[in-house]
């Protein structure tokens, strides 16, 4: 094959490329959402089987849970079980190797959207302790994001920032002691005893979740128009009779 074959050859395969690369799903963030995981009823009662949470138990106090699933995302509990209200009980905890509370995605059959992974904007929770300081709060994501919220007494928002929470797979929040709690002889007036009751409660999630986007059917319909018209021209160049080298006088 001469060189101008060669060129003309690539000339038809780079724009099969392009319309190809067109045709084929990406992926992109689709609009905020925000969740609350309000979905346990609050009547006493044994809970009804749903997709939506999973808890047993007739009421409050007694009533815990391991998961409540919401909009694409479920909170789940590691290594502990947590109330209805979301009420994470942080009693013995303050190791980040403890218990923590976890959001991440989940799909049920029949129920949107489908994610694998998300991007958290704003995180709303709340920390309580009874006989000291408000709990040390930290927030990790599966990229290795890091936020430390020390002495969490009061309603408290979280804004995420940086590549480390962009399209995470997990989101985690969980207690620490005061590095203070890290000496040999720790300081009496820091409360660095891990047993003191204390928990924290996530409100709300503002996030964007990373969803599958599909072309649409005029946009596969005009690629693949104009894939036929290339192949046609191809054909047509291609046909018995024609040369590549202009005809030359005698």
């Amino acid at each position: 094959m001469n060189a101008v074959r060669r060129v003309r050859g690539w000339l038809f395969v780079i724009p099969c490329l392009v319309i190809g690369c067109g045709l084929l799903p990406s992926r992109v963030s689709a609009d905020p959402l925000t969740v609350t995981w309000d979905v346990v009823p609050r009547e006493d009662g044994e809970l009804d089987d749903t997709p939506y949470y999973s808890c047993t138990g007739s009421e409050w106090p007694e009533r815990r849970c391991q998961y409540l699933w919401e909009q694409g995302v479920e909170l789940y509990a590691v290594g502990a079980l947590f109330y209805d209200d979301k009420w994470f009980d942080g009693e013995g905890f303050g190791d980040p190797a403890e218990g923590v509370m976890g959001v991440r995605p989940r799909c049920e059959p029949a129920l949107a959207p489908c994610f694998d992974t998300f991007t958290p904007t704003r995180l709303e929770l709340d920390g309580f302790s009874e006989g000291g300081p408000g709990p040390n709060l930290f927030v990790q994501s599966s990229r290795g994001g890091v936020v430390k919220l020390p002495g969490v007494e009061r309603p408290t928002v979280v804004d995420f920032t940086g590549s480390q929470w962009l399209s995470i797979e997990w989101l985690e929040v969980g207690f620490y002691l005061p590095a203070e709690c890290e000496w040999v002889d720790p300081p009496v007036d820091v409360n660095c005893d891990a047993g003191d009751f204390k928990a924290f409660v996530i409100d709300s999630l503002t996030f964007e979740p990373d969803v599958e986007s599909v072309p649409e059917p005029s946009l596969i319909v005009l690629l693949a128009t104009g894939l036929v018209g290339l192949v046609g021209r191809r054909r047509a160049r291609s046909r018995p009779g024609r040369s590549d080298r202009p005809s030359g006088g005698s």
